[in-house]
């Protein structure tokens, strides 16, 4: 609990104020980072637009019990690989399968900057608009995590290039451990990986276009 670190980069604005006070300053960009075990966000900001890449969210164990009730902070990410998954016809499912998973969780995450995955899995344009939206609400369990305004940028992103996604899956369909899925196109990677049978659970989500808001600054 005592190993994590808070830093800003560049001079926090606020937008409405910084257009009286200079014409400029609201589309200066900057940033916040948190770093920890298990917990990595790294945050840009230009003017009121967020952008939220490359951030990791991971737990151990994946469900704990509290006074107020059990929590279960990926649960949701994970049901909603799942039910993809599932909801896919058998062509579709032989070709989601992958032949092996990352051996560290992911292949995006730390110390991977500006690594992008070579490409398979399921085409998701060949998706009926139902499961293509059910694909929109799960990237979205990351987004949301940003501002509604800036989420909602995102996902118009996201559906913008469905024709140019993909999902992959490996290990079991019924929910056991460990399995591992990646959605991914031009804008876009999110990762989501169990360990073992522990519950041990890793996420990542990146816009390889804009990491750490430097699309803003070129």
């Amino acid at each position: 609990s005592g190993n994590y670190w808070l830093a800003f980069f560049g001079e926090p604005a606020n937008a409405q104020v910084a257009a009286v006070d200079d014409a400029d300053a609201d589309s200066t960009p900057w940033g916040w980072q948190f770093g920890g075990h298990h917990l990595a966000i790294n945050m840009s900001v230009v003017g009121e637009r967020t952008n939220l890449s490359p951030t990791f969210v991971g737990v151990e164990p994946a469900r704990y019990a509290t006074p107020a009730g059990t929590v279960a902070p990926l649960a949701e990410h994970r049901a909603a690989g799942l039910a993809i998954m599932n909801a896919l016809d058998d062509t579709q499912r032989g070709q989601a399968l992958a032949d092996a998973r990352p051996s560290q969780g992911a292949l995006t995450g730390a110390g991977k900057d500006g690594v992008v995955p070579e490409v398979d899995g399921v085409a998701v344009g060949a998706w009926n608009a139902a499961l293509q939206e059910q694909l929109v609400d799960l990237v979205g369990l990351w987004l949301r995590m940003m501002p509604a305004e800036s989420a909602a940028q995102r996902l118009a992103e996201v559906r913008e290039d469905l024709g140019r996604t993909y999902f992959t899956w490996h290990g079991a369909t019924n929910g056991a451990h460990p399995i591992y899925y990646r959605v991914q196109g031009p804008r876009l990677i999110v990762e989501f990986s169990t360990q073992g049978d522990d519950g041990h659970e890793h996420s990542i989500y990146r816009n390889p276009t804009n990491e750490y808001g430097l699309a803003a600054a070129r």
